[in-house]
């Protein structure tokens, strides 16, 4: 059993949750798994999502689907012991065989892919209606022109899942999510740490769990940390006491900067929809001769794809080095 605690925007306690996960390590590929791929909506494509939402002043709605992987058929015949607690009998002699995708399984990704949608589209002689799901496993955003068609698609999906109907978005992976349809603005945030005892725990945190949780603030929210919590990971097999003093230092300025956030909203001074920034130093760093590329995307008046890493070549000159740079983000954006 895995128990986590939920959380609202604001960091107060929504509910506990308790799941119970198979060990899927002891499954074996071709006997009891087959496929394993499955997608997931990546951070980059949600802020678009959100920015066009701004631009174009679509309605956002959020979902949660309960025991989501349990929706999807198990492929493979598959036995697991029986759950601590739910016994049956003698144990060792009776054992579970699975029926659906349970969280843990190899397939539990795969099988729930293959019952969700990503687009819905209805098309008839009174409307048409699009409808944007950008689904991360189980948490759902819903993005349409059409408020009643959202809740019309809600009330179908509901047929078929059961849903938690979380309402207009205001949150979403942790992210604080602030609307102004009368500005055609959307603005993302996150308060971290929530208080003054999940601050003192942070301190005491080892440094691979502290440059774990500003990594993911730095995939999100803050793409000012990037460059910074990119060097520091690098050390996470090795680091010194220096290196802890500093991502300490990078805690005391999210905390000065708690309250920033992102905001999208239309650029008069920018008539394309996207424009893009790069750039690179040279050789700088001084353990490997490496050069840092970087680069970052903009919609409206925010930014929402950025990245910041060491590239794979020694460059022999600055121009080589802004190449380098271009080609970096060039593949990695497809």
């Amino acid at each position: 059993m895995v128990f986590k605690v939920k959380r609202n925007a604001d960091g107060s306690i929504d509910h506990y949750k308790a799941q119970l996960v198979a060990k899927g390590y002891n499954q074996h590929p071709g006997f009891d798994y087959l496929q394993v791929f499955a997608p997931t909506v990546c951070l980059s494509s949600i802020r678009v999502i959100l920015t066009l939402a701004a631009l174009q002043d679509l309605h956002l709605h959020s979902l949660d689907v309960s025991h989501a992987y349990l929706n999807g058929e198990m492929d493979c015949e598959v036995y697991m012991a029986q759950p601590e607690g739910f016994v049956e009998g003698d144990p060792k002699a009776k054992v579970c065989l699975l029926q659906k995708a349970i969280y843990g399984s190899k397939q539990g990704g795969n099988c729930w892919n293959k019952k969700i949608i990503y687009i819905y589209f209805k098309d008839d002689l009174d409307l048409t209606v699009t409808i944007i799901l950008p689904v991360f496993v189980d948490d759902i955003t819903l993005a349409s022109k059409s408020a009643p068609a959202i809740q019309s698609f809600i009330a179908q999906l509901s047929q078929h899942f059961k849903i938690h109907n979380l309402g207009p978005i205001t949150q979403l992976l942790g992210i604080k999510i602030d609307g102004d349809h009368s500005k055609h603005s959307i603005s993302l945030s996150q308060r971290y740490p929530q208080n003054a005892q999940e601050a003192e725990t942070m301190h005491q945190t080892p440094y691979l769990s502290a440059t774990g949780a500003l990594m993911y603030l730095a995939t999100t929210t803050h793409p000012d940390i990037t460059y910074t919590v990119g060097v520091l990971a690098r050390l996470n097999s090795n680091p010194g006491w220096t290196h802890w003093l500093t991502v300490k230092h990078l805690l005391r300025y999210i905390k000065g900067t708690i309250d920033y956030s992102i905001t999208y909203s239309p650029d008069s001074a920018q008539p394309e929809t996207f424009i893009m920034f790069s750039d690179a130093d040279h050789g700088g760093c001084k353990d490997t001769g490496h050069s840092t590329g970087g680069d970052v995307v903009k919609m409206g008046t925010g930014v929402v794809s950025w990245s910041s890493k060491l590239q794979n070549v020694i460059a022999l000159s600055t121009t080589e080095a802004d190449s380098g740079t271009w080609q970096l983000s060039n593949s990695s954006k497809g």
